[in-house]
């Protein structure tokens, strides 16, 4: 099969179009068993209120035809915080589309997906779906579980439902083993391999091997496209290379502290703290370097998001 672009690079170029809409409905009504259809792309930015207020950038966000949206956000490095980012995204997304004054029978419902190209947890599974869900203490039932007896009181739209909560969905691709049972592990093995499996059989296959090849592309897009997943691989390298080098220089202090303390305890301690160092250098020298190769690619806030740079600070880099 032919290589395609990454995902995470489609989301933001090619899939924005509206000719491309079926790919996406297709995407999200695949994972989330809902019939999806797209009424439009809308931004992500969130407004800002005091100089250092979280920016709510996110890598797609789509809103349907029931006023739903969804959150598409596509991550390739380890982030220890990524779980409360989620939250963060989902409930900024609720308090911007609901004014003040409105009643709360306003409030969107928002489905947060995000696609994570690190370990996250504990588990096997290449999926994980999370919803909130009311359950009674004493009967074991969920709240207006239909086989419980509705109170009369109720009427019928006021009914409580627990549905109005966020939902979010975890998608690990590198845990995905390849076998394409159902239509999502399709996508699965999309997302892992960049390129369509043998045994594919859903028919927006067809039209993602087509809008997503690389053969399509113009020579700046190619161009454009190549420098990303260069400066990607390039972040990588340079991560894992300060790790270890920050790993030999821990187990060159721990032995010298073993030959006070006891080798073994100063060689395990060495290794911990040598790990801790080579991360933070390793990022505090790849932060520079990749902000400067996505200067021209991102503006300055989301260039901020991606690399934990200052808004300023990436300035500075545009008047070198």
């Amino acid at each position: 099969m032919q290589k395609l672009i990454r995902f995470d690079w489609a989301i933001k170029t090619v899939l924005r179009k509206k000719d491309n809409f079926d790919i996406l409905e297709a995407f999200i009504s695949d994972l989330t068993n809902i019939d999806v259809k797209i009424q439009e792309i809308l931004e992500s930015e969130s407004n800002q209120h005091e100089s250092d207020d979280k920016f709510n950038r996110v890598d797609i966000l789509v809103k349907d035809k029931n006023d739903n949206r969804y959150i598409i956000e596509i991550q390739n490095n380890e982030e220890k915080d990524y779980l409360k980012r989620m939250l963060y995204g989902t409930s900024k997304n609720i308090v911007e589309n609901i004014s003040l004054g409105k009643k709360y029978h306003n409030i969107v419902k928002v489905i947060s997906i995000n696609i994570i190209y690190f370990e996250l947890g504990k588990g096997e599974d290449s999926v994980y779906h999370g919803k909130i869900e009311f359950t009674g203490l004493k009967t074991n039932t969920k709240l207006n579980e239909n086989r419980q007896m509705t109170l009369p009181v109720y009427e019928l739209e006021l009914e409580y439902d627990p549905k109005v909560f966020p939902e979010y969905y975890i998608i690990m691709p590198n845990r995905f083993r390849g076998e394409t049972k159902d239509k999502f592990d399709e996508w699965l093995y999309l997302l892992k391999n960049s390129e369509i499996s043998n045994t594919a059989t859903s028919q927006v296959m067809h039209r993602v091997d087509e809008q997503l090849n690389m053969l399509k592309m113009s020579k700046v897009e190619r161009k454009t496209y190549e420098r990303f997943i260069e400066n990607q691989v390039i972040y990588d390298t340079q991560l894992e290379t300060a790790v270890n080098k920050g790993v030999k220089q821990g187990m060159k202090k721990g032995i010298e502290k073993g030959r006070k303390e006891g080798i073994k305890e100063g060689r395990q301690e060495g290794i911990k703290e040598g790990r801790k160092e080579g991360l933070e250098q390793g990022i505090a020298q790849t932060k520079l370097q990749l902000a400067i190769a996505l200067l021209d690619i991102l503006d300055d806030e989301m260039i901020s998001v991606k690399t934990g740079l200052t808004i300023e600070e990436v300035a500075k880099l545009r008047i070198k």
